[in-house]
């Protein structure tokens, strides 16, 4: 059972994470402005933060050394989070970041349906019917007769959503909550950053950025939507399970308009605030706190 101050503690740190996650496809698109190309980003996006989260390790002497049954399952986790930094990236490519984010968003109901077969969770109405609102706020957000998806763009945005159910489940799993969550975020981090190491290497991509209008956005990208973001989330999802996680997680459409709308100049329409307002009922029915509920929902 969860915990009133975990389930309060784990929800603080999903918002940061989807905060953090929100302000990246503006940011994202501020730097590709400057002419820093997709490989570039991620590579330094991920050294950066590799460097700040095995620092923070250090000095506060977190343990970190693991067995060899622990290691693997590390390794599936860091390549699952490298799948989905790859094909959210790929999918921005082809359409735009916001539909990208929307159909991403499928992996919360990958996940309940997952849990619902396997026995891991019974069926919560509370639950489903926030999912639902939330994924129809979603559609509302960016909802126009006139948009011609390109299925590149859709497939990679699907294969996004795939690796989030593995990241998602596997940082729930047993073996990881062994471990110390910034143990496990340093090691994703350093997976993403030789994964990304590499294929700027083959590709012959620059490996860094050039000046300080280059470097400014990819110092966003590092410390708060990859260290941060990286790091409260695995620490929110131990709290408060894969489930809600990802109904939380439906606030990042709304700070995505946010922050689009300050930095790059995105237009908030109707169906935006309509959609946000779905979202955001979504949020607060999954939190609302029903004493019989409380004794049978949300193990993790």
């Amino acid at each position: 059972m969860i915990k009133n101050n975990d389930k309060f503690l784990g929800t603080i740190f999903i918002l940061i994470t989807t905060i953090s996650y929100g302000i990246l496809p503006a940011v994202s698109q501020l730097a590709y402005r400057e002419g820093v190309a997709v490989e570039t980003v991620l590579f330094n996006k991920f050294f950066y933060a590799c460097i700040l989260m095995w620092a923070y390790i250090g000095i506060k002497k977190i343990p970190f050394k693991t067995d060899k049954k622990h290691f693997v399952f590390l390794s599936f986790i860091a390549l699952s989070y490298i799948g989905i930094a790859t094909t959210i990236y790929e999918a921005f490519k082809y359409i735009s970041g916001s539909i990208a984010t929307i159909l991403s968003f499928t992996f919360p109901a990958m996940i309940i349906a997952l849990e619902m077969i396997t026995g891991r969770e019974k069926p919560s109405v509370k639950k489903i019917f926030a999912l639902i609102a939330s994924m129809a706020g979603l559609v509302i957000i960016v909802w126009d007769s006139n948009i011609d998806l390109d299925m590149k763009g859709v497939t990679f945005a699907l294969g996004t959503a795939v690796c989030y159910v593995f990241y998602t489940m596997g940082l729930s799993e047993k073996r990881t909550k062994e471990m110390n969550s910034m143990a496990v975020a340093g090691y994703v981090l350093l997976y993403s950053t030789l994964f990304n190491f590499l294929r700027c290497f083959i590709s012959g991509t620059p490996m860094f950025t050039k000046g300080i209008d280059q470097f400014k956005y990819i110092a966003v990208l590092a410390v708060v939507c990859a260290f941060i973001a990286i790091l409260c989330y695995a620490a929110g999802v131990k709290l408060i399970g894969p489930s809600t996680t990802g109904i939380i997680n439906t606030f990042e459409p709304v700070f995505a308009c946010i922050f689009g709308y300050l930095l790059v100049g995105d237009i908030l329409t109707v169906n935006t605030l309509a959609g946000a307002a779905l979202i955001l009922f979504a949020v607060l029915i999954v939190n609302i706190r029903v004493k019989k509920e409380n004794l049978n929902d949300g193990k993790v």
